[in-house]
C-alpha cells in the first residue's frame, strides 16, 4: 500500500511540474503580483536605456507604474556581444521578448 501512495505522490508531483513548464508566459501584469517568484514574462520593448547597466521596459516612459523591467547588468554585457548582439537597448527595442528569472520589486517596480 505504501508503495502505491509513494508512486501517486511521484507521479501527481511529475505531473504538476511538466504542466509548469508548459505553462504560457506570464503578461507584465501577472509577473508583477508574483514577487519573490520565479517565471517566466512575455512582452514587447517598448523603450529602453541605461549607460553601464542596460534596461528593457515594458511602458515608453519607463516612470509608468504598469512598467516592468529587465535588468541587464553590466557584467552580462560581454556575452551578449559574443552572442552578437552589441547593443542589448537597440537589439531589443520593438521586440517581443520572453524572459524567465524571479520578479524582485526596486523602487517599488517590478524586475526581473
Amino acid at each position: 500500500m505504501r508503495m502505491i501512495v509513494a508512486f501517486f505522490i511521484a507521479i501527481s508531483t511529475l505531473s504538476a511540474s511538466i504542466q509548469a513548464d508548459d505553462a504560457p508566459p506570464l503578461t507584465t501584469a501577472e509577473a508583477a503580483k508574483r514577487v519573490n517568484e520565479k517565471v517566466v514574462v512575455e512582452f514587447e520593448v517598448k523603450s529602453s536605456g541605461g549607460n553601464k547597466n542596460h534596461y528593457l521596459n515594458s511602458e515608453s516612459d519607463y516612470k509608468d507604474s504598469k512598467n516592468f523591467t529587465i535588468f541587464i547588468a553590466q557584467n552580462t554585457i560581454e556575452r551578449f556581444k559574443k552572442a552578437g548582439i552589441e547593443n542589448p537597448q537597440a537589439h531589443f527595442l520593438k521586440k517581443i521578448i520572453r524572459v524567465s528569472g524571479t520578479v524582485v520589486l526596486e523602487q517599488q517596480k517590478p524586475r526581473i
